[in-house]
């Protein structure tokens, strides 16, 4: 059940002065605040305080530097991991979003 709402603005790069991002949109998911061991996209191994739980369409919205903020929290994208069941259990498909 997707309860809660994620602001996202999508890291685009590094701008030629800072990064860069894309205007917020609102994305439908549910979060929980929970610490967990993450990897993250470079291989490093960190801390997750936050995990934002979406469908897996709305997975690319979500890269690693992109600045989220759900339930007042605002953290940034460390990694994400979509679980793709297939067409027989495609209810289950989500994409979840590793935030600092």
């Amino acid at each position: 059940m997707l309860v809660h709402t994620a602001s996202v603005k999508t890291y685009l790069g590094q701008g030629q002065t800072a990064d860069e991002y894309a205007a917020p949109v609102d994305v439908a998911c549910y979060a929980e605040e929970e610490l967990h061991q993450v990897t993250t996209s470079t291989g490093m191994i960190t801390a997750s305080n936050y995990h934002v739980f979406t469908r897996l369409t709305e997975g690319d919205k979500f890269p690693p530097k992109s600045e989220v903020t759900v339930n007042g929290y605002t953290g940034i994208v460390l990694s994400q991991s979509r679980r793709s069941a297939g067409s027989v259990f495609a209810i289950l498909e989500h994409c979840e979003i590793h935030l600092t």
